[in-house]
C-alpha cells in the first residue's frame, strides 16, 4: 500500500511539473503575439499593398472644388471617356459617333484629333504604359488594346488587341468605364447598368486571367449612384473613383465598393450651382487634380481645397 502511494506521489509532482512547463510556454505564447501585435503597429507599408485601399486615407472628394471648367474649342458631340497620360502630362478624351481620339492639355485645349477606323460606339478609354492605351467599346462589349505615340493621327481596330466581355448582349448598357491598375496589371471595367458591376482581369504577366472576373456589384441606386458613366482606379491609396451622370456624383469607394467619400457635381449657373449635365469620364493625375468630361463638348477640373494631396512618393517615402 506504502509502495502505491510512493507512485501517486511521484505521477502528482510529475503532473505538476507538465502543468506548469505548460503554463510558461502559454504565456510565453501570449507575450510573442502581443508583442508582434505591437510591433506590426509601425511596420513600413510596402505602396505596392495598397490595392484594397490598405493605405487607410481618402481622398476626401468633399474637400474638393471646382477650379476651372470650359466648353471644348472644337466641334464635339459625344465626349464619352478620359484618361490622363503621366508621360506626356497630357488628356485624352474618347468620342462615340464619330468614334476618335482627342488629345487634351491639363485645360482643356485641344491639341491634336486622332481617327478610330473600324471601331463603334468607343464610351471609355484607359492608358496603360508608354503608347499603350485600352479603349472600351461598349455595345460590343470588347476591350481594344492600341498604340499612340506622338504622331499617331489614325488608329485602324485591325492593328488592336481584342479582349472580348464573357457578356455579349448588345445594347446601351454596356461597358462605360475602363481604368487600369499598374501595381497589379490588372484592368477594371463598369457596366453602367442593370446590372451596375465592376469587373477586372489581369492582362499582362505570366499569372494573366484569361477571364473577366466580377469584383462588386453595386444595386440600382447604390452610394447615391443610379448608373456608372465612368471609372478611375487611384494609385496612391488603391481606392476606385465612380462617375455617375445620371446622379451627377463621384464617389470614391474601396475595392469592396464601400462608399470613401463622395463629391456632388455642381457648375456655376445664372440662379445659382447648377448639376453638370452629363458627365462621361473622370480621371486623376499625380497631383490628386480631378478632370471630368461631360457631353457634348464640357471640360472641368476639380483641386483639394483643405489637405495636402499626397503623392505616390510621399507614400513610398
Amino acid at each position: 500500500m506504502q509502495a502505491l502511494l510512493q507512485r501517486w506521489y511521484q505521477a502528482g509532482k510529475q503532473c505538476s511539473r507538465l502543468e506548469q512547463s505548460f503554463s510558461w510556454l502559454l504565456a510565453a505564447l501570449i507575450a510573442l503575439l502581443l508583442l508582434h501585435s505591437f510591433l506590426g503597429q509601425f511596420e513600413p507599408r510596402s505602396p505596392y499593398d495598397i490595392e484594397s485601399g490598405a493605405s487607410g486615407y481618402s481622398l476626401d472628394l468633399h474637400d474638393y472644388a471646382l477650379v476651372h471648367h470650359r466648353q471644348i474649342s472644337m466641334p464635339l458631340e459625344n465626349a464619352s471617356g478620359l484618361t490622363y497620360n503621366a508621360e506626356s502630362k497630357t488628356l485624352f478624351m474618347v468620342l462615340n459617333r464619330p468614334e476618335a481620339i482627342i488629345e487634351l492639355s491639363l485645360t482643356g485645349e485641344v491639341l491634336r484629333k486622332i481617327t478610330l477606323r473600324g471601331f463603334d460606339d468607343t464610351e471609355a478609354i484607359s492608358w496603360i504604359e508608354g503608347k499603350q492605351f485600352v479603349i472600351a467599346e461598349e455595345e460590343h462589349r470588347q476591350l481594344q488594346l492600341v498604340a499612340i505615340d506622338e504622331a499617331t493621327l489614325v488608329i485602324d481596330k485591325v492593328e488592336a488587341r481584342t479582349f472580348v466581355f464573357p457578356d455579349h448582349r448588345r445594347n446601351n448598357k454596356g461597358i462605360e468605364g475602363v481604368t487600369f491598375n499598374r501595381h497589379t496589371g490588372q484592368v477594371y471595367v463598369a457596366l453602367e447598368s442593370k446590372p451596375m458591376t465592376v469587373f477586372n482581369r489581369t492582362l499582362f504577366g505570366g499569372s494573366a486571367s484569361s477571364q473577366f472576373a466580377p469584383l462588386m456589384h453595386l444595386p440600382a441606386d447604390s452610394q447615391s449612384l443610379i448608373d456608372l458613366s465612368g471609372l478611375q482606379y487611384v494609385e496612391e491609396n488603391g481606392n476606385l473613383l465612380m462617375l455617375s451622370h445620371k446622379s451627377s456624383r463621384l464617389i470614391e469607394v474601396d475595392m469592396h465598393g464601400r462608399l470613401v467619400s463622395e463629391l456632388p457635381l455642381r457648375q456655376p449657373g445664372q440662379n445659382g450651382p447648377e448639376e453638370i449635365p452629363q458627365a462621361e469620364g473622370v480621371t486623376i493625375d499625380e497631383q490628386g487634380t480631378i478632370y471630368v468630361c461631360s457631353e457634348p463638348d464640357l471640360f472641368y477640373v476639380y483641386r483639394p481645397q483643405a489637405h495636402e494631396w499626397r503623392s505616390l512618393a510621399a507614400v513610398i517615402d
